[in-house]
């Protein structure tokens, strides 16, 4: 009860100076539970849906989403797929951060989509995400000490731009993709796992 919708996309928890946050990422927008009130981010980062959410370990929240792109038509129908002027199109990451005063700061980084997210041992946010309807949105990413390292294809060694995970394990990871029947591997030297 007290949800903008049934429909939950990811569930990430953060433990902040005693409590527990529950952040859900729904359909409609992302939305904080502290166990008894329910908090709604609508509209942070000018984002309409949440898709992914993910805390590291410095307690940033993280979360993709999407935004309604007014007269975007998908598909050959002429139909939009919101029903109400307009196509849902992913336009990056945002992070929530702390100051030492305790006040959040919203950051948003575009063009850096999280179609899933990893944490590695060293704190590195690596991220992943497919091209969606004609937005150049995929590839994979690392965030490290506040610089993005990018890897698209033909770029980049890696086989494609249709991620749809990410797995960070030490200084290994694997990208998983739907146009390949192999695994990418960043070691930090590329190779291609069949």
């Amino acid at each position: 009860d007290g949800l903008p919708s049934n429909l939950i996309r990811d569930i990430g928890v953060q433990f902040r100076n005693g409590e527990r946050y529950t952040w859900f990422a729904t359909d409609q927008f992302l939305v904080r539970w502290d166990g008894t009130t329910i908090v709604d981010y609508a509209g942070t980062c000018d984002m309409h849906t949440a898709e992914r959410v993910f805390v590291d370990n410095r307690n940033h929240v993280w979360f993709a989403g999407l935004k309604i792109i007014p007269g975007l038509v998908i598909g050959d129908d002429g139909d939009d797929t919101d029903g109400g002027g307009g196509a849902l199109s992913p336009i990056g990451l945002c992070r929530l951060s702390y100051t030492g005063l305790g006040l959040t700061t919203w950051t948003q980084f575009n063009l850096r989509y999280g179609h899933d997210m990893s944490l590695d041992e060293s704190g590195r946010l690596w991220t992943c995400g497919i091209d969606q309807f004609g937005v150049s949105s995929g590839g994979g990413w690392v965030h490290d000490q506040g610089t993005w390292c990018v890897f698209t294809n033909p770029d980049e060694p890696i086989s494609g731009n249709q991620v749809n995970a990410v797995h960070a394990l030490g200084e290994l990871t694997k990208y998983a993709q739907s146009l390949t029947n192999f695994l990418d591997s960043y070691t930090p030297n590329w190779t291609n796992h069949f």
